[in-house]
């Protein structure tokens, strides 16, 4: 499992060699000093690379208290941000921490995702806010979460679009100190950053089939109907659909649409991409039934009943295409709600182009007349 494995990166030559352990080490380094802090923890030969059943009674109590500790923060993090009645965040607590996602994919494989996410949801819940600390720990949160997983970066057009320029350079040097200060702590920094961009290639390279992301779904389209694979097709389809997705987050004014859009993006894009990323919609899932401005609309049952499938406990037997029934009831709404948001978003966005072209032509022809 992903936690006792790189904790086996680092205790086996040393954080300083990570990148050379294996080319599975593909996190940025900041994680690393982490799982170096665990390693120290246990005792020698506590976890066994790629032997989960070899892991000691040690290593798995730690888990657990990291789990333990992780679930509480989630808890807690839901709490703060929804504000609503004290039955609705239970419930909307116990709907994450029972869904498919949440245990037999985070919890399962210890990835470091659920301390991406909770980041991400103090850095939205703090991003308006008027205290001008809680701005800037905003900024910091998403800086962390990008120096962890490298995508969440892509929170940064929120401020883009607001025209919130000064918050964005903040942005940009808290990323580049808190993804690059690491490295140097390294005694060879320079041929770590360079065996950390080969890791990269190296996994990126490999072939997946599934609806993980763009091109895992490519890829299986193409072995169904039996043509052949084109990388350069998938590169175009990932990034027609990026930019869409962009165009889509510029249109809508919706802050869960906004997020869905992000964290789909977070998890559809990146070639290598399991099925935990898919506990990121837990940050779309939390501000659409708590958002003032989410009223009962039609779309809104549809999304809901989407939502529903996404976080269900829900284990059905036998294989469809080498997965679980239950693995295509969870992705498939993930791209129903995402073609609806980006079909409606790209709308919002024409409109409001040309209403501002109207504006400005109205405004030079009031000019003309002065």
């Amino acid at each position: 499992m992903d936690f006792f494995n790189h904790i086996s990166y680092v205790r086996k030559n040393g954080i300083d060699k990570v990148y050379e352990t294996s080319d599975m080490a593909t996190f940025p380094p900041l994680i690393y000093f982490m799982y170096y802090f665990f390693s120290l923890i246990l005792p020698k030969n506590a976890t066994v690379m790629y032997d989960p059943a070899s892991t000691s009674p040690y290593a798995l109590l730690l888990y657990v208290w990291y789990c333990s500790v992780v679930t509480t923060v989630l808890a807690v993090t839901v709490i703060k941000v929804t504000k609503g009645k004290m039955n609705s965040q239970l419930l909307l607590i116990a709907v994450i921490l029972t869904s498919n996602i949440f245990v037999f994919n985070v919890l399962e494989r210890g990835n470091s995702v659920i301390l991406v996410c909770i980041l991400l949801i103090w850095a939205v819940m703090w991003k308006d806010s008027e205290n001008k600390i809680k701005r800037e720990f905003a900024l910091i949160f998403i800086a962390v979460a990008a120096a962890f997983k490298i995508y969440p970066a892509i929170f940064g057009i929120l401020y883009l679009f607001e025209k919130r320029w000064r918050d964005a350079a903040h942005l940009v040097v808290y990323g580049v100190v808190f993804f690059f200060l690491p490295f140097f702590f390294f005694d060879d920094w320079s041929p770590m950053m360079g065996q950390f961009l080969i890791n990269q290639f190296t996994i990126q390279d490999q072939s997946y089939y599934g609806m993980n992301c763009i091109t895992s779904l490519y890829n299986l389209i193409a072995k169904i109907c039996d043509f052949k694979r084109r990388g350069l097709t998938s590169v175009t389809l990932t990034a027609v659909y990026a930019l869409l997705s962009v165009v889509g987050v510029y249109g809508h004014r919706s802050l869960w649409k906004k997020m869905y859009l992000l964290t789909s993006m977070m998890i559809l894009i990146p070639i290598w991409s399991a099925t935990y990323t898919l506990i990121y919609l837990v940050i779309p899932l939390i501000f659409f039934f708590f958002d003032p401005e989410t009223k009962p609309r039609k779309t809104n049952y549809v999304y809901s009943v989407m939502f529903a499938f996404i976080f269900a406990m829900i284990a059905l037997k036998g294989k469809i295409l080498d997965n679980p029934p239950s693995y295509y009831l969870e992705y498939i709404p993930v791209y129903v709600i995402d073609i609806m948001l980006i079909a409606d978003g790209i709308r919002a966005a024409l409109i409001n182009i040309i209403a501002k072209n109207d504006n400005m032509a109205q405004n030079i022809q009031n000019q003309g007349k002065n």
